[in-house]
This record gives structure tokens, sequence and C-alpha cells, in this order.
């Protein structure tokens, strides 16, 4: 059996393949397509030992972009050792709070529209959207409460996920306050005044 981690390697590299080589894209999108955050891939770039990227001389303001060739470079020189997102989906699809907390990456287009998450994309839609659509990390829960979709058949799953794993949550939070307020009821019963099964 293959290790996830060599799974989630060659499905971010079949994506890459997938796009044409000197197509520059944003820090969001170069983030998705190798599994990091944002934040992550801006360290890595204050720290030098992330891909190679363009900035225009003189423009320190300037948004950063990378091509797809240097991406790939970047996955050939070295050895991924972090499971990306797309691979921890894979098996576990939003199976908690945090991860319907915890920011994803969304095709949104120009008039502030959700396109769907874009690491759930075919390399074909990605390669079309990316021309098209800005890539926005938001947290789950906000994209699919907060936000026009255009893809209703995907924002009605993912809502649905989304929805049940919070229901499962109240549930346990209920369950766990009914469980405290039963130990404290309990706890102030003095023990001379239980009854015995014997009186």
């Amino acid at each position: 059996m293959l290790d996830e981690r060599i799974l989630a390697q060659l499905d971010v590299q079949a994506r890459l393949h997938g796009m044409p080589p000197s197509v520059p894209v944003s820090t969001e999108v170069a983030a998705m397509f190798l599994g990091y955050s944002v934040s992550t891939l801006e360290n890595m770039r204050r720290d030098d030992n992330g891909p190679v990227y363009i900035q225009p001389s003189g423009e320190g303001n300037m948004k950063v972009k990378y091509q797809i060739r240097a991406l790939l470079n970047w996955l050939h020189k070295n050895t991924v050792t972090s499971i990306t997102a797309s691979a921890i989906r894979d098996g576990k699809v939003f199976a908690t709070i945090h991860d319907v907390m915890h920011e994803e990456p969304f095709w949104i287009d120009a008039n502030g529209i959700i396109a769907g998450l874009a690491e759930q994309s075919t390399v074909s839609d990605a390669a079309e959207k990316i021309l098209t659509h800005d890539v926005v990390w938001l947290p789950v829960v906000d994209a699919v409460s907060s936000h026009d979709w255009s893809e209703v058949v995907a924002h009605a799953m993912l809502a649905g996920r989304v929805s049940s794993i919070l229901s499962r949550q109240t549930q346990q939070i209920a369950a766990r306050v009914e469980s405290s307020e039963l130990a404290d009821m309990l706890a102030e019963v003095p023990s001379g005044g239980r009854k015995s099964i014997d009186d």
C-alpha cells in the first residue's frame, strides 16, 4: 500500500503538470497546489527556502507571483514530508469542528461568488478557473454560510457536511453539560440521605 504522503505528492504534481508551465499564479494558488497555508509560503519566502517567485524590482508592495514551472522545480528538488490538505480530505473529509473552522482555498469570481473548493477541482477545471477566478482562503463554515455560490450542488453538499459536524458537536456539548449537571446534583446529596436497597 502506498504511503499517503506519496499519494498526496503525486496528486499535487498531477495538477501542476496539467497547467501551462509559464503561467504565473498568486501566493494563494501556489499554497493550494503545494498543500501549505499562505502564511507558511510567505514564511518560506522570508526564510529563503521556498520556490522561486516573481516580484517586480523596486515594487515592494507588488503582489508576488509563482510560475508553475518554479513550483514543479521546487517539488522535484525537495522531499515533501507533510501530508497535503487534499490527501487529508481523501480519507476524512471535514471530520471535526477544527476542520470546518480551518481556512481552505475556494475559487471566487470578480463578483465575490464562490465556485467551489479549489482543491477539489479536476485538473482541467482548475486550468480553466485559474484564468477567470481568484483563490481566496476562507474558514469553511464562513464560506458555506455567508457567501453566494455558483455551484449550487457543491454548496449544498459541503453545507450538509458542515451542518452534520456542527450538529454532532452541539449534541456532544449538550451531553457533557447534562453529565456535569447530574454529577453536581449527586455530589450535593448527603451520603446519609441516600436510601439503601435494603431499606
